[in-house]
């Protein structure tokens, strides 16, 4: 039988999973997203990693190098996303679980839309063998 009661070994990976499985219900149903920063709960490095290990690993990996490394990567289970930061001031990893269509990291404020745009507009003026409509 593979319920998460019995995949988990160490006390405080159960709970976080199954508010994991009612944040994925809970995007289905109303779209609202969820993200459980797991350092922020009374969890060990092994309750941490056994929650990584039953949520695996999907299709998507991402790394980010911005003020540290972070790695984002799509668990087996769509919408379940992992957030790994190494900020560049410690040693230590820390660890988000997002539960949303996709990453919030990931997405583009409006400014840097615009800065984009203008940057690409430039490019393609100073151009003169494209074509721009």
């Amino acid at each position: 039988m593979n319920t998460i009661n019995h995949l988990c070994r160490h006390k405080n990976a159960q709970p976080v999973l199954h508010e994991i499985r009612h944040a994925l219900d809970k995007l289905i149903h109303s779209q609202e997203t969820t993200t459980i920063d797991l350092h922020a709960l009374p969890m060990t490095k092994l309750d941490i990693d056994e929650v990584l290990e039953v949520l695996g690993r999907g299709e998507i990996f991402i790394t980010i190098n911005s003020l540290g490394k972070s790695e984002i990567w799509e668990t087996q289970f769509p919408g379940v996303w992992i957030t790994k930061h190494h900020p560049y001031y410690t040693n230590n990893s820390i660890y988000f679980v997002e539960i949303s269509p996709s990453p919030k990291l990931l997405t583009v404020c409006k400014e840097d839309l615009t800065i984009g745009y203008t940057q690409l507009a430039e490019k393609l003026m100073n151009k003169p063998e494209i074509q721009v409509a």
